[in-house]
């Protein structure tokens, strides 16, 4: 015994993004800390995965690599510098200390194309020297901590130097109670100097790693030199405008991508949660069509191993997609109506299927509104990243809200900074969300019978619900609204449950959503950087900040709330204003003003699969007419009303019987010489696609008639002697010659009488019936004396086939035979 538990349909909104929560308050995601000490990675810690593509001044990724090995080293540099002074030049010598760091920086799973160095950077300083490499650790030098390793002699305690008699020139002392390192260098044959500096504790890390294989990664390895004054451990940034290759499902080339679904796919392919036969590349590339037609564009950075489902379906979200499975594949289909040529649609909305109380079984329809706390105005704050082309991006936010509505909050703030780089995508996002949260009142679930719309619905699809209601004994009204498919619940046998929500239309039966989206675009406000420079001078004073400031707006440049707030008017989804009994919708005042607008029209659904009316059309290119039987070489081409369409070919064998296919998704068949001989029927089977990747409902062609072509000699048709007369009815093809035609027809007893012809009739015992010809115009046939013989004349066009009836009979339990003669032309 099996129990089967519902999920509560109240729980419906939250799982499928018609409420969403809000964000905790925190900072943006695309905020980075320039100044921090740099990241060492840690074994076990997830490879980053850079998934962007820089394209029309927008896109990219700011990124912070870990080090995964390092090398530290010091050294003191002797410079001889001539000085002039009254007239003399005299030679000094400096002695300085500098500091070698040398980082191995991990940066992308996968390949990325060549960094600029303009775009690499030391805390907030474009510093140091750089290369590139992938599949293998960039740079040839080795990790390791080689501090103080200049200092030749150490003296763990006292004051007191060494005597320079036991030391060489250019010798370093290190008097480690005083904290002095000294250089010793001669100056002349009899004159040695000491050049005495403070020594220098870095902190450099004592571990520096070892070398990996760095298999599948993209390294780059970074090195620079600092004065004993400068910060040496700051982290090193990145700007990646072109992140890892991948081939592209929008034009199947090879590179880098920011098409969100792109880089599912490579995560659904890479990962051995899904088979790739498991994903619907179909979809998927509709999808990406959709995203990259409407700029929903993905720039960022996976740093944590997270469980993929669950992201793929609360990140796709913020891209108006909708992960989910179709005919048990992985795919995304867009959470709005869908043009043609990808654009959003705002057009009437054309529904899947209708259901209605014929489908609905008996306590199969469940209810649940939104509550009104989860519907009410407020302001979506949206935070998104501004990337410009030479210049560390930085987190904004934009507003979106309804005429008059929040202006002063409620807020819900929703952060994609960390993938998000433009600002109409921000925008509509918000749009949708806001849009969604004011205008869909409700969710419905439905037990229905198995019917056409079990192999044709899938998560996503739009479907009507019309149910009668009788109000009162003399009133009635109906529950008329369109609906989107959250959730099909399947079993082997039973019932199918689809879990819905409304999915509002406006008075024109256009989705209410999709025009509040199509019609959000951001301020296109461009925003400085706040810096002069890149001089990256280090303060030298440590006292306290003064407390100076400016209200804002600050500078000429920063926007103001009105630069950053979209205030969009609503699109009307209600009949009247939503106050029942004011007369603003005469005749239907009091039951249907303030209810969200129904569709318009009657519910046609497509016919099940097991009840496939026929239609469509022929075409013969073989010869004949369109309308002719089919005869060998005949090229037969089957239109079920569409382009595109998957056609089955089936043959039927005389008398009836069980069909066979006998070719698939093919639209024409070539009739062969034994097919035709089969003397059965022949007939296409097309399914229109769907537009969600698949097929429709099947559409099922007429039967043509197989006509074997006559050769001397051929046996015609055959039968058993049955009563005192048979009368038979066989067409012939005669040939696509133009003009008259004698046919032999010669009836033989084959059993009981030795194979003689039977002499019973005469001059009746055959008889032409023009009305079975299969071509328009008009014939007629004469009976030769020779009763065994038929003269067939026309006097406009051709036909390939005659039709003769004729009379045969004999001995009683004789097996009749019907030959026919070739075809004369006279």
């Amino acid at each position: 015994m099996s129990i089967q538990v519902s999920e509560p349909l109240q729980l419906l909104p939250y799982q499928s993004g018609g409420i969403n929560q809000p964000m905790a308050e925190g900072e943006a995601n695309a905020a980075e800390d320039l100044t921090g000490p740099q990241r060492a990675a840690k074994i076990g810690e997830s490879v980053p995965i850079i998934f962007c593509r820089r394209r029309s001044s927008n896109g990219g990724v700011f990124i912070s690599p870990s080090a995964t090995e390092a090398r530290y080293e010091n050294k003191l540099l002797d410079k001889t510098i001539t000085i002039s002074s009254l007239g003399d030049d005299y030679e000094k010598t400096e002695i300085s200390e500098e500091l070698d760091v040398k980082l191995m920086l991990v940066i992308s799973e996968g390949e990325l194309p060549a960094i600029k160095l303009t775009d690499m950077y030391m805390g907030q300083c474009r510093v140091g020297t750089y290369s590139q490499t992938y599949d293998r650790r960039a740079g040839s030098w080795t990790p390791g901590n080689l501090i103080d390793d200049y200092i030749d002699v150490t003296e763990l305690s006292g004051l007191v130097l060494p005597n320079t008699s036991t030391l060489s020139d250019g010798e370093v002392v290190y008097l480690k109670e005083a904290n002095e390192v000294y250089y010793i260098k001669t100056v002349s044959t009899y004159i040695t100097d000491w050049y005495r500096f403070e020594h220098k504790d870095y902190g450099c890390p004592t571990y520096t790693g070892t070398s990996g294989s760095y298999s599948n990664i993209t390294t780059v390895s970074f090195e620079h030199t600092f004065g004993v004054a400068d910060s040496w451990d700051r982290q090193v940034h990145a700007f990646i405008r072109e992140g890892m290759k991948v081939t592209r499902l929008t034009d199947s080339t090879l590179g880098p991508s920011d098409n969100f679904v792109d880089l599912a796919q490579y995560l659904l392919s890479n990962s051995s949660m899904v088979p790739s036969d498991l994903i619907d590349t179909t979809l998927l590339t509709a999808a990406a069509n959709f995203t990259d037609t409407n700029s929903f564009l993905y720039n960022g950075k996976l740093i944590e191993s997270v469980n993929l489902q669950d992201w793929l379906q609360s990140t796709s979200l913020a891209f108006l997609l909708r992960f989910t499975k179709v005919k048990g594949k992985y795919a995304f289909k867009p959470r709005l109506p869908v043009n043609a040529d990808d654009t959003i649609k705002t057009t009437l909305i054309d529904w899947v299927y209708g259901f209605t109380e014929s489908d609905v079984m008996p306590d199969g329809l469940e209810i649940s509104y939104i509550p009104l706390s989860d519907r009410g105005p407020v302001t979506m704050q949206v935070l998104w990243r501004d990337q410009p082309d030479s210049d560390i991006g930085k987190a904004r936010t934009s507003y979106v809200n309804f005429t008059g509505e929040a202006t002063t909050g409620p807020y819900e703030q929703h952060d994609i900074s960390q993938f998000c780089t433009n600002e109409d995508h921000a925008v509509k996002f918000a749009a949708y969300l806001l849009s969604r949260r004011r205008s869909i009142t409700h969710n419905l679930r439905i037990k229905t019978r198995p019917g056409a719309h079990s192999s044709i619905l899938s998560v996503g699809d739009i479907v009507r619900v019309r149910l009668r209601r009788e109000t009162a004994a003399d009133a009635v009204i109906y529950h008329d609204f369109l609906y989107e498919i959250d959730r099909i619940g399947r079993q082997s046998i039973g019932p199918i449950t689809y879990d819905l929500t409304h999915f509002p239309i406006d008075s024109a039966g256009c989705s209410v959503v999709a025009k509040d989206v199509n019609g959000a675009t951001g301020g296109g406000v461009t925003i400085a950087q706040g810096r002069s420079g890149f001089a990256c001078d280090l303060n030298s004073g440590s006292g306290a900040l003064s407390d100076v400031g400016i209200d804002a707006p600050a500078f000429d440049d920063t926007p103001g709330a009105a630069d950053v707030t979209t205030t969009l008017t609503p699109t009307d989804s209600k009949n009247g204003d939503g106050d029942p009994g004011n007369g603003d919708d005469p005749g239907n005042d009091d039951l249907t003003a303030g209810q969200p607008f129904s569709p318009s029209g009657e519910i046609d659904n497509p016919a099940d699969d097991l009840e496939a009316e026929t239609g469509g059309a022929y075409t013969n290119s073989g010869g004949g007419p369109d309308s002719d039987p089919a005869t060998n070489g005949d090229v037969l081409t089957f239109a079920p009303g569409c382009a595109g369409a998957w056609i089955d070919w089936f043959s039927e064998p005389a008398g009836g019987g069980e069909a066979t296919k006998i070719s698939s998704n093919s639209a024409s068949l070539t009739v062969t010489q034994a097919l035709a001989d089969s003397g059965g029927m022949v007939y296409g089977v097309g399914r229109c696609p769907d537009g969600k990747g698949g097929y429709g409902p099947a559409v099922q062609g007429a039967k043509k008639e197989l006509i074997a072509s006559v050769t001397c000699g051929t046996s015609g048709a055959q039968g058993p002697y049955s009563g005192d007369g048979t009368i038979v009815t066989k067409t012939f093809n005669i040939g696509s010659v133009t003009g008259a035609h004698q046919v032999s027809v010669n009836a033989y007893q084959t059993t009981g009488a030795g194979g003689t012809w039977f002499s019973r009739y005469t001059s009746n015992n055959v008889a032409c019936v023009p009305q079975h010809y299969f071509y328009k115009g008009f014939w007629y046939c004469e009976v030769s004396t020779d009763a065994q013989h038929y003269l067939l004349s026309t006097n406009t066009g051709y036909s390939r086939f005659v039709t003769i009836t004729y009379w045969l009979g004999g001995l009683a339990d004789t097996v009749w035979e019907v030959k026919v003669g070739c075809p004369e032309e006279l």
